[in-house]
Order: structure tokens, then C-alpha cells, then sequence
């Protein structure tokens, strides 16, 4: 493997508690900002990283020796937020404010001035209607392309174009509303 933790996984593999609760605070650090973009309270992003953590053991066999460990688990854990979401019929998002900084497009980069403040900018986020903040927060933030959210979300790709379409147009104007001008990128 790869994976400068291979013998570690390994250990996991075959089911070794001690190496899974080291895999676990090795991984503490890197999922569970992840897990509360998507979470509507702590006690859920818990849920989640447990969960999605559950996952990440069951299926590390599934890791191919040239795949790096962390991006792959980072995957494992928002398609089992994903899952959960869908379950319980919920899509409120919340972004981590450290992510905030910049997003990435397609098209480019979003970028907020820095006069924006991470409060502001969390917030407006949140408000966004949640299915419209789970496409803003999987395409701006984790980086998937529009054709994969269509297929994690069971929409159309047209349809997520049009929900990050609006997610900015909503962002712009909220942001405009406080007080600050247009300083997103279009």
C-alpha cells in the first residue's frame, strides 16, 4: 500500500481494536469537520462520524493500494452522510467556516473578499433551502462534479446546475443585504 498508515489499515482489516481506535483519532481531526457541514446539531455530526467511521472499517478492503487513505475515506463518509440524509429526509447543511475561504467551481474559483466575515458567510449558507445547500456544499466545497451529485442526490444533472445556479444567486443577495456588495465571483 501507499498509504504511510498501511500497516495500520491492515491491522484494522483484520479487526484489531487497538489499531482501529488509532485509525479513528488519526482520522478524528480530518472527517469530523466534514461531518458538521452536514449536520444540523453536534450530536448528529456524532452520528454521522460513527457511522460513516463503521463504514470506512467495513469497506477498507476495499481501498486500492494506489488510493490514499484519507481522500478515500473523506469519500466513504459523505456518500454515509449522504445515506443518512436521504433516510431521514433531511438536507440542512452546514459549512465548516474554515472552508469558507475559498470554493472551487467548475468554472473557476468563487472567492469572498476577506472583508466578509466566516459568521456571515456560515449563516447565509445555512439559510439556503437545504436540498439547494446540499448541491452548494458538495460542488463548492468537496469538490464533486455536477454529474456525481445528480447521482448521489438521485437528480437530474440539470437540476443541480440550476440549485448551485440559485445557491449563489441567494448567497450574493443575502450577503448584499448585510451590507456587503457583490464580491463573488460569477
Amino acid at each position: 500500500m501507499t498509504n504511510p498508515h498501511s500497516q495500520l489499515i491492515k491491522a484494522c482489516i483484520k479487526k484489531d481494536k487497538q489499531a482501529q481506535s488509532k485509525l479513528y483519532e488519526l482520522c478524528f481531526g480530518y472527517l469530523y469537520p466534514v461531518c458538521l457541514r452536514y449536520a444540523t446539531c453536534e450530536d448528529d455530526a456524532k452520528e454521522y462520524l460513527n457511522l460513516g467511521f463503521y463504514k470506512i472499517l467495513k469497506n477498507l478492503r476495499n481501498l486500492h493500494k494506489s488510493e490514499s487513505f484519507l481522500p478515500w475515506s473523506k469519500r466513504v463518509m459523505i456518500n454515509s452522510i449522504l445515506d443518512e440524509l436521504k433516510k431521514k429526509k433531511r438536507y440542512q447543511n452546514h459549512v465548516q467556516l474554515s472552508d469558507i475561504a475559498q470554493l472551487e467551481t467548475a468554472s473557476g474559483s468563487v472567492q469572498f473578499d476577506e472583508d466578509f466575515g466566516a459568521q456571515e458567510i456560515y449563516l447565509a449558507i445555512r439559510s439556503l433551502p437545504p436540498q439547494t445547500a446540499s448541491v452548494f456544499n458538495l460542488h463548492a466545497i468537496d469538490g464533486y462534479k455536477h454529474r456525481e451529485i445528480a447521482k448521489m442526490l438521485g437528480i437530474s444533472e440539470g437540476t443541480v446546475k440550476w440549485h448551485y445556479s440559485d445557491a449563489r444567486k441567494r448567497l450574493q443577495k443575502l450577503l448584499a443585504k448585510k451590507g456587503y456588495p457583490e464580491k463573488m465571483a460569477s
